[in-house]
């Protein structure tokens, strides 16, 4: 079983630029946080370029037939993560709500559903309600569809050559086009964008992402799940029927409602 450990936030803003961004204005902020963690030691060498970690996708896409990690060590590092807090122009009875919306690094929307999910079973009381987007419980759900194993500092040299061959990302817009976007139904322009500003997935992240879905009995707040409905990389292009109420109610026994936004399947309680 993996193994989780809570971090202290050792300051809580360095910098803050303010701005203001359609109906809300925004600040910037540089949070400094110092982690001790239980982290896991890789069975397998440094990749030497895209060759080899196109290969490793490949077996962890057919099943990986040796075991990924050799053991374990504690670890404490040091980071800067970088947020921004927002409140509306014109406060309502709203306003007092906080969303806390948790980023998927080179993946957007699903990986940070299973930062969320994970954090619900964790440490259930952190949260008062969480909506869970590009997210399902399909065990053949697999990142390496995505990716195709290309090193990013090849993939994106001018942007990050600077990091290793294990940081990884998908080859062009049109894979992105091919996991994420149903034609006609998206601006191409976006596409193209997000394909310019995208960021890497880490090695570790994709050996390591399944364990932070686990049930979550002591979380009692609302739950929301929203997918389109052709997600390949959650649904294999089709999210019908997959979230129903006896696989939620799995996971969420004693939430107060779980909703799939756009499928018959809500519970109350």
């Amino acid at each position: 079983m993996f193994r989780y450990s809570l971090f202290a936030i050792s300051a809580i803003i360095i910098c803050t630029v303010a701005t203001t961004i359609n109906q809300a204005v925004c600040t910037d902020l540089l949070i400094p946080i110092e982690i001790t963690a239980t982290t896991f030691v890789p069975n397998f060498a440094p990749f030497n370029g895209s060759t080899e970690a196109t290969n490793f996708m490949l077996q962890l896409l057919n099943g990986y037939t040796t075991a990924p990690f050799k053991g374990t060590q504690n670890n404490t590092s040091s980071f800067i993560i970088s947020a921004q807090y927002c409140t509306p122009f014109k406060p309502s009875a709203r306003s007092t709500t906080l969303h806390l919306m948790t980023s998927g690094i080179g993946l957007d929307k699903t990986y940070g559903s299973e930062l969320t999910h994970g954090l619900a079973a964790t440490a259930p009381h952190l949260s008062d309600g969480i909506v869970l987007t590009g997210f399902t419980y399909n065990k053949t759900k697999d990142y390496p569809v995505v990716l195709g194993g290309h090193s990013i500092n090849a993939n994106q040299p001018e942007r990050f050559a600077h990091l290793g061959n294990g940081y990884l990302t998908w080859p062009d817009q049109y894979a992105l086009q091919y996991v994420y976007f149903s034609w006609p139904d998206f601006d191409p322009g976006v596409v193209a964008a997000f394909e310019e500003n995208k960021w890497p997935l880490s090695t570790g992240q994709l050996l390591t992402h399944p364990a932070y879905v686990l049930p979550a009995p002591a979380f009692t707040g609302p739950v929301m799940y929203i997918n389109g409905n052709n997600d390949l990389c959650y649904c294999f292009s089709n999210c019908t029927g997959l979230l129903t109420p006896a696989l939620t109610e799995l996971y969420f026994p004693n939430a107060s409602v779980v909703e799939v936004l756009g499928e018959e399947c809500l519970i109350e309680k």
